[in-house]
C-alpha cells in the first residue's frame, strides 16, 4: 500500500452541502448530499471541475462539494455553502478499485498511521476521479489531515508517579463504582477482568451482582487495600499484582474486560501492546467496556486526552466498535484543584467486541 506523508500546505475552496451523519452511515448521507448538490449545480449551469470531494469534519459532519471554474467571476447559488480549509500536513493515498472497498482501506490507512506514531487531525477527505465504467479501475484520492508533529514523545505514566499518588488519596478513588459502569451492568454477564482495578470498587459492584471477577493492578498498595475491603465486606474476588501490558502472556480467559481509566495512561506503543493483550484474554465475542479521558476535556492536567479517532484506530483490526458515548469520569472533589470540568472530566465510554476468529 503506497502512501505519502506531505508536509506542504494544500488549500481547498469548495462549494456544496453539509450534513450530520448518524450511526456511521457516511455512504448513505454522502450520496444524498451529492445528488442534491448536483441538482443545484446543473440547474444553475455553473462551470465546475466535475470532481466530487467528500470532506469528513469533526463531530460526525460530512461536506460534499466541488471546485468551481473561475469561482471569483461567477455567482454561485445561494443553496451551495462555501467551505475553505487548508491541510498543513497530510497523508495521500490513491485507491484504485471499487468504492465498496473504501471503508476497509480507511481502516488500513489509520492502522498504518498509528504504527508510524502519526496523529490524525481534521479534516480528511476523498476526491473521486471521473466516472469509470470498470469499478476495478476507479480512482479515489484519500487525503488524511495530520497534526504537525507525531506524538512520539508521549510516554506511559510510570510506576513512580502512581506510587506517589497512592501515598495520598487518588482522586479517582471515589469509594463507589463509576456510574458509567452501573449504567451498563445489565449488558455484562459472565466472568470479568477488571484491568487496572485500583482498590476494587468497580469489581465489588459486579461481584455483588453475581459475576466472577478478577482484578489486576501493577501496584501492590491498591491490591492490598482491595483484598482488605473484600474481607471486610464478605465478598469473594481475586486480586492480583500484575502489569496489564503482560496480558498477552497470560493463560486466563474472560467473557468481559472492564477498564476504568487505564487505557488513557499508555503511550501509543504501549496502547498497541495493551490492546493485543486484551484480545488475548478475551474469549471470542467477548466485550471490553472502558472509560477514558476525552479530547473534549480542556487543559492538560491528568492523563493524555483520547479522541474518537484514537479509539477507532486502536480497535481497527479484529474488533467491532459497538458504541462510543460521551460520559464523565467521576473524581473526588478537591477545592484546591479546579483544573477539571464541573461534573468531572469529560470522557468517552466505549464498548468494543472481539471478533470471532
Amino acid at each position: 500500500m503506497k502512501i505519502e506523508i506531505i508536509d506542504e500546505p494544500l488549500r481547498f475552496r469548495l462549494y456544496g452541502i453539509g450534513g450530520a451523519v448518524e450511526n456511521g452511515r457516511f455512504g448513505e448521507v454522502g450520496l444524498r448530499l451529492m445528488n442534491k448538490m448536483w441538482q443545484m449545480v446543473k440547474s444553475s449551469s455553473i462551470p465546475t471541475t466535475g470532481i466530487n470531494h467528500w470532506v469528513y469534519l469533526p463531530d460526525g459532519k460530512l461536506f460534499v462539494g466541488i471546485e468551481l471554474r473561475n469561482a471569483q467571476q461567477i455567482p454561485t447559488p445561494d443553496q451551495l455553502e462555501p467551505l475553505e480549509f487548508e491541510l498543513q500536513r497530510h497523508l495521500k493515498h490513491v485507491h484504485v478499485g471499487p468504492y465498496q472497498a473504501l471503508p476497509q482501506k480507511w481502516k488500513d490507512l489509520q492502522a498504518e498511521l498509528a504504527a508510524r506514531g502519526e496523529k490524525i487531525g481534521s479534516p480528511s477527505l476523498e476526491i473521486y476521479g471521473h466516472h469509470c465504467d470498470d469499478p476495478s479501475k476507479s480512482e479515489t484520492t484519500i487525503l488524511i489531515g495530520l497534526l504537525p508533529e507525531p506524538e512520539n514523545t508521549t510516554k506511559t505514566i510510570d510506576r513512580t508517579t502512581f506510587e506517589s499518588i497512592y501515598a495520598g488519596q487518588p482522586r479517582w478513588e471515589i469509594g463507589r463504582p463509576q456510574t458509567a459502569f452501573i449504567n451498563v451492568a445489565d449488558q455484562i454477564t459472565g466472568s470479568i477482568l477488571d484491568s487496572g482495578c485500583g482498590t476494587g470498587e468497580n469489581a465489588f459492584f459486579f461481584v455483588s451482582r453475581g459475576n466472577k471477577v478478577t482484578g489486576i493492578d501493577f501496584l501492590s498498595e491498591p491490591i492490598t487495600i482491595a483484598k482488605r475491603k473484600a474481607t471486610e465486606r464478605g465478598l469473594t474476588a481475586t486480586f492480583l499484582v500484575m502489569d496489564a501490558l503482560a496480558l498477552k502472556d497470560w493463560t486466563e480467559r474472560f467473557d468481559n474486560v472492564i477498564d476504568s481509566g487505564l487505557f488513557h495512561v499508555f503511550s501509543d506503543d504501549d496502547r498497541r501492546r495493551y490492546v493485543e493483550g486484551l484480545a488475548t484474554v478475551l474469549k471470542p465475542q467477548g466485550r471490553l467496556f472502558f472509560l477514558c479521558f476525552s479530547d473534549e476535556e480542556p487543559g492538560t492536567q491528568g492523563p493524555r486526552r483520547v479522541s474518537k479517532m484514537d479509539i477507532e484506530v486502536a480497535f481497527a483490526d479484529g474488533w467491532v466498535i459497538e458504541s462510543i458515548e460521551q460520559s464523565r469520569y467521576e473524581v473526588r472533589p478537591d477545592p484546591k484543584d479546579l483544573s477539571f470540568s464541573d461534573g468531572g472530566p469529560k470522557a468517552w465510554f466505549v464498548v468494543v467486541r472481539k471478533e470471532q476468529k
